[in-house]
């Protein structure tokens, strides 16, 4: 089965620089009393896209030198000309291909791991890049119940590849294999509070809805609800 990853195209036509998304404000609440711990800190943000978390981080953190990687040229090229002191580099954090040699204090990774269909390549890439003293931060879905899910998808018009993109692998799986590597972790439970329209002309973008005491929950045109996590590597 033929598979790709080009819906991340969509961030070329949005900017959440200047009003940064929630779950920014939540990576950032949780990781700061560890950055801000440091006098001087080494960040890297995977999957970096077109730089708006890197841009947020930059206002919030001082003494920080920032880089940021990802598979796509178009994101870059943009993060580039919209993001000043950062160091941006194509690489890919599953094949390894690229990377770079430097060792981070605060390593990030949003959205990202549910593209792949095994964990282990990029968690031990993640750990290669840490400082034995740094942290890691994950965000993104990640399934509660003891399942692994794998996930392709396309419109029923489509006859070209499967997208891939929103695998789930559980919380038990990733734990598992970062204690197995000697390290330790932590799940945040994630609960966004503000409301989401549904994208009509892009049903694959996630939307929100209400259910008992005005709680949110989120899903996309998948059908599937997203259990958004923040998991911590010490």
């Amino acid at each position: 089965m033929e598979k790709v990853r080009d819906h991340d195209e969509f961030y070329l036509k949005e900017d959440r620089k200047n009003n940064p998304k929630e779950y920014f404000k939540f990576i950032y609440n949780i990781s700061r009393k560890y950055v801000d711990s440091l006098e001087s800190c080494n960040i890297l943000d995977v999957g970096c896209a077109t730089g708006d978390f890197l841009y947020f981080l930059n206002s919030v953190f001082k003494n920080s030198k920032f880089t940021g990687i990802d598979v796509m040229d178009k994101l870059l090229d943009k993060a580039k000309d919209e993001v000043e002191d950062v160091e941006f580099i194509n690489a890919d954090i599953y094949t390894g291909r690229n990377l770079p040699d430097d060792k981070y204090d605060v390593i990030y990774m949003s959205g990202v791991h549910s593209i792949f269909d095994e964990y282990e390549p990029w968690i031990d890439n993640l750990m290669n890049f840490k400082k034995d003293t740094g942290r890691i931060y994950i965000f993104g879905i990640f399934n509660p119940e003891e399942i692994d899910v794998l996930i392709r998808s396309r419109k029923s018009s489509d006859s070209g590849p499967w997208q891939v993109g929103w695998n789930i692998f559980s919380k038990k799986t990733i734990a598992n294999y970062i204690n197995k590597k000697g390290n330790q972790c932590k799940f945040y439970s994630f609960n966004i509070d503000i409301d989401i329209d549904k994208k009509e002309d892009d049903p694959l973008r996630s939307w929100t809805f209400k259910i008992e005491n005005e709680q949110r929950e989120v899903i996309n045109g998948l059908q599937i609800l997203h259990k958004f996590y923040l998991l911590e590597i010490i």
